[in-house]
């Protein structure tokens, strides 16, 4: 699988993020891309949409704690 098959666009956007997965036949399963509402990273993309490459499904970007800012959080 390509990177750009792991790319979701920001809807609205130009703005594209790049998810890791080891197994990206589960990508047409997203329902939902999830920040920690601590990352500042990321706070830009707090209650916007991203849409799920190869199927162009609109999903939310979500926030919660339980993603560990130390461990990764599978954005790049």
């Amino acid at each position: 699988m390509c990177i750009r098959d792991r790319e979701y666009a920001i809807e609205g956007s130009n703005e594209r993020l790049t998810i890791a997965t080891t197994r990206p036949e589960t990508i047409l399963g997203d329902s939902a891309i999830c920040i920690n509402p601590n990352d500042e990273r990321f706070s830009h993309l707090k209650a916007k949409k991203a849409i799920v490459p190869l199927c162009n499904r609109v999903i939310p970007i979500i926030e919660d704690e339980y993603v560990d800012m130390e461990f990764g959080t599978g954005i790049f």
